[in-house]
């Protein structure tokens, strides 16, 4: 087994939760780990962590019909997206004392760079992702819930006295 060792730095000291009638989970995450970055600039902030809320996905979504036409498989495809989803460390050199590092590649981020992706070719032309696929951007599917209830967790912690409360140095 693995110890770790704890430090008073690894214990939250304030949990913020993001809800609202007019914006969905996915929404509140891009709110969320928006908040974070910001929070991460302040001075002493040791973690900032975004629970809950989906991801950004691209999704492809291929048509049967338009690759058997075009000619094009599943298996190349998926090859094909993993193959230019990616970079990598290609070299280095120097210039007037200073070492700079060549790096190749980038990772698909748009839809756009999706859907204009090579995925094959048919009758010497190539064929593009958007030819044979739709591509979606949007939330992932969920995998977890979070339930969101309001007032005190308990009465009994309003007995125990703490001379400075972890809520009260936060917003001290």
């Amino acid at each position: 087994p693995m110890v770790k060792t704890r430090s008073i730095d690894d214990v939250p000291m304030l949990g913020v939760t993001l809800w609202s009638d007019s914006y969905n989970d996915y929404d509140l995450r891009q709110v969320g780990e928006e908040l974070a970055t910001d929070i991460k600039k302040i001075k002493d902030v040791s973690i900032t962590k975004v629970i809950g809320g989906r991801n950004r996905q691209l999704k492809v979504v291929l048509d049967k019909g338009k690759m058997a036409e075009l000619q094009v498989d599943p298996l190349s495809i998926m090859q094909m997206i993993q193959a230019n989803n990616g970079s990598s460390q290609s070299g280095k050199f120097n210039s007037n004392d200073t070492e700079y590092l060549l790096t190749t590649g980038k990772f698909l981020s748009t839809s756009d760079d999706v859907k204009n992706l090579v995925v094959g070719t048919s009758q010497n032309m190539p064929v593009y992702l958007k030819q044979v696929a739709t591509v979606e951007d949007g939330p992932e599917s969920p995998a977890n819930y979070v339930s969101f209830g309001y007032g005190n967790g308990t009465t009994e912690g309003q007995n125990f006295k703490s001379e400075y409360p972890a809520v009260t140095i936060s917003v001290s």
